[in-house]
């Protein structure tokens, strides 16, 4: 724990990768040695005469598959749920960068604390805890994630660690005597790795939505404890079958049927018919009064949670969702990604929680630039600088979206795009949902795979423009803006060429690593942030923030005199980032510009 907390706070920031593969080899070689120490003295001491003698097993001691099968799954649960956790938050709720640190975290703990000597929780606080968490996640769900995202991620990770507590403690109890316990930790090590494997691997060629965790979450309630309640209840549900008559069951324990019928009645209820705001409170307080009648009892709770989640799946957003049209949802290794049609003004293409491109649905405007493309974007300002300069002209584009780019045309103009998803590029190329790179006439090429590694490949001195929009608020590509990177990217550029980038984010404040970039390559850097706009007739223009790299002393007069650009910041003290260095917390925060995208982001979705 202590590890995963302090690598990005303390040892990334402080040691390049080097040192740190270094330091760790020094640490083995410690380590090597000070075991063979300890063998050595234990060899000189342990004598035969004085061996401990091991008891043989009894039957009862014996580990049969059934038990290391129950090992495997118990550690399988919380593994996966872990991921799922994971891609459920940063896939529907929020983008967050390094927010794989806190389920981690939470798992890691999980174990600290089960297999601790002292007993921090009882199985019956853990249970209740679980029940608890679990019910205000599903109201959340019911009500269409009315509460505050923060709100929402707070209640699942309090979801997640009762979960994992649950399973882990389970998983401990289970413990065999000390002759097994190497197996034990092996198995449970295994199933681990399986829970990892199936949703890196599995579920994103089965699911299309984050439905993985919801699926999960449904198995895990089902291992809640059965206390007198849920017992007493199953006695009764017998008598009632055998005499088939209602009479015969006492009152208290009609009551978990009682709340299952409200569950039902309410998710139903909110599935099938239009919500407003004045309905959610109202169902929330009944779906509420009937998880308080059936949460002693493991198997209607469990059901009631199973139906819930099948008529309100994480990511049920995705599918309905007013004044929205769903025209497209498909998920891959690179993550979950839906085409939407906002109204009948303008599509959409969402990879995460994070726009990549779009365009106007109204003929006449389909050629118009759009989102953080448009002709009020700082991009446009580096495109009339090109339209000075004789053609022919080649330009590279790291990362398509949707190739809004491709319609600042001019004859003789080719673009050579790199694009690591090769569904990016399906999509981009589909005329059913965009025509930018059909229709806009200018010529273009495909490279599918590393945009670093593909454009070493062409030659040097041939691009007049190299557009880099590889970055999203949750994951930024590092290797891409690295000094090593600059350095050949500079190699392809004609003498005055340009190196530009979309820093637009909701979270890092990328221009200091730019500035530091172009100090390090003597060469200017300068900088626009824009304003969100309606363009015509309801199309949005994005807020933004570009920065370029250039040799060409003139284009940076261009465009600081007649476009408003201004010299890059270097507000924050960074270090130079290299293959061997990078440091995401020294960027993490919110400058003015940032403050002033975040909040105009957040209007732009409003007025969708």
């Amino acid at each position: 724990m202590s590890a995963l907390l302090s690598y990005p706070i303390l040892i990334e920031p402080n040691f390049t990768l080097g040192k740190q593969s270094l330091y760790w080899t020094y640490g083995y070689l410690t380590l090597i040695m000070t075991i063979i120490i300890a063998a050595i003295i234990v060899w000189k001491q342990a004598k035969p005469e004085h061996a401990p003698t091991i008891k043989s097993q009894t039957s009862s001691e014996k580990v049969h598959w059934r038990l290391r099968g129950y090992w495997a799954v118990m550690a399988f649960l919380p593994s996966s749920l872990m991921l799922g956790v994971t891609t459920y938050i940063t896939t529907d709720i929020a983008s967050t960068p390094l927010f794989w640190i806190v389920p981690l975290s939470i798992y890691v703990g999980s174990f600290i604390l089960v297999f601790s000597r002292k007993k921090i929780m009882s199985m019956e606080f853990i249970t209740n805890g679980f029940s608890i968490s679990v019910a205000l996640m599903l109201i959340n769900l019911i009500t269409w994630n009315s509460l505050d995202a923060s709100i929402s991620v707070t209640i699942i990770m309090i979801t997640f660690f009762f979960a994992a507590m649950l399973c882990h403690t389970l998983l401990a109890n289970s413990r065999p005597p000390a002759t097994h316990l190497t197996e034990f930790y092996l198995i449970m090590s295994v199933g681990g790795a399986l829970g990892g494997f199936f949703n890196a691997i599995i579920t994103p060629m089965f699911f299309i939505i984050p439905i993985e965790f919801a699926l999960i979450l449904v198995i895990t309630i089902f291992l809640r404890h059965s206390d007198k309640a849920d017992q007493t209840f199953a006695k009764c549900y017998k008598n009632f079958v055998r005499n088939a008559q209602l009479k015969k069951l006492d009152l208290f324990f009609e009551l978990p049927v009682i709340g299952l019928i409200l569950i039902v009645l309410v998710t139903t209820t909110l599935a099938t018919t239009a919500h407003s705001a004045d309905t959610i409170p109202i169902a929330a307080a009944i779906f509420a009064a009937g998880f308080l009648l059936l949460y002693k009892t493991r198997w209607v709770f469990s059901i009631a949670c199973m139906y819930v989640f099948l008529l309100f799946p994480p990511g049920y957003n995705w599918l309905i969702s007013d004044n929205q049209k769903v025209l497209m949802i498909d998920r891959n290794f690179f993550g979950a990604m839906r085409i939407i049609d906002f109204g009948k003004t303008e599509r959409v293409f969402i990879h995460g929680t994070t726009t990549h491109g779009s365009q106007a649905i109204d003929e006449k405007y389909q050629l118009i630039p759009i989102g953080y493309y448009s002709a009020l974007s700082p991009l446009s300002d580096i495109f009339d600088i090109l339209d000075l300069k004789s053609s022919p002209q080649r330009v590279a584009l790291m990362g398509l979206g949707v190739g809004s780019t491709l319609c600042y045309q001019k004859p003789d103009r080719h673009y050579d795009i790199f694009e690591i998803d090769p569904d990016v590029a399906a999509i981009a190329e589909n005329k059913e949902y965009f025509t930018y790179l059909s229709d806009c006439g200018s010529g273009y090429d495909i490279h599918i795979g590393d945009a670093r590694l593909n454009i070493l490949r062409e030659e040097n001195s041939i691009y007049d423009l190299i557009f880099i929009d590889t970055y999203s608020s949750d994951n930024i590509p590092i290797h891409i803006i690295t000094i090593e990177a600059l350095r050949s990217y500079m190699k392809k550029l004609k003498d005055g060429g340009i190196i530009a980038f979309n820093i637009s984010n909701r979270h890092l404040d990328l221009e200091p690593v730019v500035h530091k970039a172009a100090k390090e390559l003597e060469a200017f850097s300068i900088s626009k942030v824009t304003n969100a706009a309606e363009l015509k007739d309801g199309l949005m223009v994005y807020s933004t923030q570009y920065a370029i790299i250039t040799k060409n002393s003139n284009t940076v007069n261009l465009l600081k005199h007649n476009h408003g650009w201004e010299d890059t910041s270097d507000r924050k003290s960074v270090n130079l980032w290299t293959d061997d260095y990078s440091n995401i917390i020294s960027v993490w925060g919110n400058h003015s510009a940032i403050k002033r995208l975040t909040a105009l982001q957040k209007d732009n979705k409003t007025k969708q």
